[in-house]
């Protein structure tokens, strides 16, 4: 019998992401986790969809924003996926930081091989960068990018050289569980 943390951790077909609101839930509570233990400001609306039920209703009411919509055609799950997007601010820092949630890009017709996120989805993105920037006068701190599924070399590179934050990059698979939480993980005065 396989252990919880070995069905986490084994490889799994990305596309077991794209739909399942259930796991969705689950990352962006740890999402949500890693940002209050970090000292940004989560809202009480948002820290109120720990309960999946609530997660849906208030995502599913939440209009995406950008033009990401067009680029990949969404429908209504990457469309709630899309909306987690959000920047968050830290008083204690002076400093916001934004969190990108990423579309699940499908595999072209006939090809097993999972489709990598890259061109015109990393252009998108570096633009929204851009003008974030420009917008709140270089006050973001970091830039944090959930993706679901691998992501180009080319894409990997552009975020690697962007000359505004640093840009931590977390797939689907290693956020499913708050690790601070464990049971193994010793608790911290």
């Amino acid at each position: 019998m396989e252990s919880f943390d070995d069905q986490v951790f084994e490889e799994e077909p990305t596309s077991q992401f794209n739909g399942d609101f259930n796991l969705l839930h689950r990352i962006h509570t740890t999402v949500l986790d890693m940002l209050s233990d970090r000292g940004y400001q989560v809202t009480k609306q948002e820290s109120e969809t720990l309960d999946l039920e609530a997660f849906k209703a208030y995502y599913k009411a939440k209009k995406p924003s950008g033009n990401l919509k067009e680029v990949l055609q969404v429908d209504q799950f990457n469309s709630i996926v899309h909306s987690l997007t959000e920047i968050y601010y830290s008083m204690s820092k002076q400093k916001y930081i934004y969190v990108r949630y990423i579309e699940h890009v499908p595999k072209e017709d006939g090809s097993k091989k999972e489709k990598e996120i890259g061109g015109d989805v990393i252009d998108t993105i570096l633009g929204e960068i851009s003008e974030l920037m420009r917008v709140y006068r270089n006050q973001i701190a970091n830039i944090i990018l959930v993706i679901p599924q691998k992501i180009s070399n080319h894409g990997v590179t552009s975020f690697q050289n962007l000359k505004y934050s640093p840009v931590t990059i977390f797939h689907y698979k290693e956020l499913l569980f708050n690790i601070t939480k464990h049971f193994f993980m010793p608790s911290l005065p």
